[in-house]
């Protein structure tokens, strides 16, 4: 009886070291923490949120500086990694399809993230003050960009919004106070349609370009010289 007790209390605290696999609380998921700093995630299906509980790997936040979600994740738990104030870059498989609130709140030297194309939404307070965050382009088809989605991303220089977008919320963009240029893939009737609220000045005061042209376009009409009908 003994020797299992001892084993269970060794297995424990074998398990709680970076570098070993621990199950998320999902059966089918689970986390690896390695000694350079890259947390993993693996498996299938969506992680859990984090709003009631803290993430698993809680205690080693001061250690995570890459974060890698394998194929097959299709949701990012909410608030999975605020305050990784380490971390650096995050590598998003196309599966997965949302990402939930403030999943990388106060992330200060987040760099590099590319959104996979499944999004329909950025939740409210995502990337709320990833200070270090130059650039992101939002994929086609969401439709919403959350409050605080951006709020505190004072390195953040450029965005490119796609022309779904039909809603920007309260302070999605408060404080980006580096944001220059907004490349928006729809129409400029397109972007006056959209929702934007209250404390979004630094976007509003950014240049605006669309890529494309309100109603009907002649193809190549900046090679036209002169024109006519035919009699």
């Amino acid at each position: 009886m003994k020797k299992l007790l001892s084993l269970a209390i060794v297995l424990a605290l074998l398990l709680s070291l970076p570098g070993l696999c621990a199950f998320a609380d999902g059966d089918s998921l689970s986390w690896t923490l390695y000694k350079q700093g890259t947390l993993t995630i693996s498996g299938k299906g969506e992680m859990p949120d984090y709003h009631e509980t803290v993430a698993p790997w809680d205690k080693y936040t001061d250690e995570i500086k890459a974060v890698v979600i394998e194929d097959g994740i299709t949701h990012i738990g909410s608030e999975s990694f605020e305050y990784c104030f380490e971390l650096k870059s995050v590598s998003i498989p196309d599966s997965v399809e949302s990402i939930g609130s403030a999943a990388f709140f106060r992330c200060g030297r987040l760099k590099d993230v590319e959104l996979p194309d499944g999004l329909t939404e950025i939740a409210d307070q995502t990337f709320d003050h990833c200070e270090s965050l130059k650039s992101i382009v939002i994929p086609d088809g969401v439709t919403e960009i959350g409050e605080a989605a951006f709020n505190c991303c004072s390195a953040l220089e450029e965005i490119s919004i796609p022309g779904t977008v039909t809603e920007i919320g309260y302070s999605a963009f408060n404080g980006c106070k580096a944001l220059k240029d907004v490349y928006f893939s729809g129409t400029s009737g397109e972007w006056e349609d959209i929702e934007i609220g209250s404390y979004n000045k630094r976007l509003l005061d950014a240049n605006i370009y669309v890529s494309k042209i309100d109603g009907a376009a002649q193809k190549n009409s900046g090679d036209i010289v002169a024109s006519g009908t035919l009699k």
